[in-house]
C-alpha cells in the first residue's frame, strides 16, 4: 500500500511521455469538408483524393466551376504529434513555397485533419476534412511521386500545353493516380530535387 503513491507517479509519467504514432501512408478519400469563419459553419461539397508515400504528399480533385482539376504536390514530415506539409507544386499557381500544419485525429477507417488557420481570399479560416481509406494492401512498382521528364506521343501528335509535361504525379497502394490523358504512354521516374523539410 505504501507504494502506490510512487506506482501511480510512474504510471502517470509514462502516460503523458506518449504519444500515439501517426502513420499516413496510404491513399484517402474526403468525406467531408467543413469552412469555419470564425462565426459558422460552411458545409463543401467537393470531391477529394489524397495520396501519401512515405516523404511526398499529393491532393486532387476536380474544380467546382469547369471541367478542369485541382491538385498539389509537397513533401511533409510528422512531428510534435502534426502533420507538416510543404506544398512546392499546384496547378493554380505551379511553383510555390508554403508550410500548413495539420491536427490529425485517425479514425476507425482514416483521419480527421484540422488546418486552424488556413488563408483564402485575405481571411483566415478553419478548415476541417475527413477521409476514408481507399488504399489496398496490394504494392505496386509504380507506388512513390513521379516527375515526367518527356512524353512521347500517339500517331496523332496530340499537343499538350508545356505546364502538362512537368507536372508531378503520385500513386499510392491505389488504382488510381493523378496524370494526363491515357494518350501519353511513356514517362520516365525521376526523385524529386524539392525542397527538404528543415
Amino acid at each position: 500500500m505504501k507504494n502506490l503513491p510512487a506506482l501511480s507517479f510512474v504510471l502517470l509519467m509514462i502516460s503523458c511521455g506518449t504519444n500515439p504514432k501517426i502513420e499516413m501512408i496510404g491513399a484517402y478519400q474526403m468525406t467531408s469538408q467543413v469552412l469555419n469563419d470564425g462565426s459558422k459553419d460552411s458545409i463543401l461539397d467537393r470531391k477529394q483524393l489524397k495520396i501519401y508515400t512515405d516523404k511526398y504528399f499529393m491532393y486532387g480533385s476536380p474544380n467546382l466551376t469547369d471541367s478542369f482539376a485541382n491538385f498539389g504536390i509537397g513533401t511533409y514530415e510528422i512531428k510534435n504529434g502534426k502533420v507538416y506539409e510543404y506544398r512546392f507544386y499546384t496547378a493554380e499557381e505551379g511553383e510555390r513555397s508554403d508550410t500548413l500544419v495539420l491536427d490529425i485525429e485517425k479514425t476507425y477507417n482514416g483521419y480527421k485533419q484540422i488546418i486552424e488557420r488556413i488563408p483564402i481570399g485575405g481571411k483566415n479560416y478553419k478548415l476541417t476534412e475527413e477521409y476514408a481509406s481507399v488504399s489496398t494492401d496490394q504494392k505496386s512498382p509504380l507506388d512513390g511521386a513521379w516527375k515526367q521528364l518527356r512524353k512521347q506521343l500517339t500517331a496523332d501528335q496530340m499537343q499538350l500545353p508545356n505546364s502538362f509535361v512537368n507536372a508531378p504525379k503520385t500513386q499510392q497502394s491505389v488504382g488510381v493516380d493523378w496524370d494526363l490523358p491515357s494518350r501519353i504512354v511513356r514517362a520516365v521516374r525521376m526523385p524529386f530535387a524539392s525542397r527538404e523539410p528543415s
